[in-house]
């Protein structure tokens, strides 16, 4: 799967976004381990004990959002540790603490040999915040989004 990078270089991220990245990519570290024992329901009530109280920020400017993107773009470079549902859940909860609504989308895609493959990402009022825009067009979603 080719990723298509944002154009933002690594080094533009201030020191705020590279410190809310690490917390980020922690939080989907634990989120993956969490899921792996109690599942994804159970995560997701935990998860939300900590977005609660925050209004919604319907202005958000599309440069914050690129930048997000871009971050959750370097998180799969931490594959074997994270994956997309993990990250996904992670910047979820990062951007919902931060006031901004995003919606939680499942895709599944059959492959030869009958096997399927499944596939996690945000949007926000229909901007993808994927690492790769492409692959998503592939899949099939669900009519609602997960969260």
């Amino acid at each position: 799967m080719k990723i298509k990078w944002p154009n933002i270089p690594p080094r533009s991220l201030s020191y705020t976004y590279k410190w809310i990245f690490f917390r980020t990519l922690m939080l989907a570290f634990l989120v993956r381990v969490l899921i792996k024992f109690t599942g994804f329901k159970y995560t997701v009530r935990f998860l939300r004990k900590f977005e609660k109280g925050r209004e919604i920020n319907t202005d958000i400017e599309i440069a914050e959002l690129k930048k997000y993107r871009f971050m959750i773009t370097l998180s799969h470079k931490f594959w074997p540790a994270t994956n997309c549902l993990s990250s996904s859940l992670a910047f979820w909860l990062t951007l919902r603490r931060k006031g901004v609504k995003t919606d939680l989308k499942f895709g599944i895609l059959t492959v030869p040999e009958n096997k399927l493959k499944s596939h996690a990402w945000l949007e926000h009022k229909g901007y993808l915040l994927s690492a790769d825009d492409s692959a998503i067009g592939k899949f099939k979603t669900f009519d609602k989004p997960v969260l």
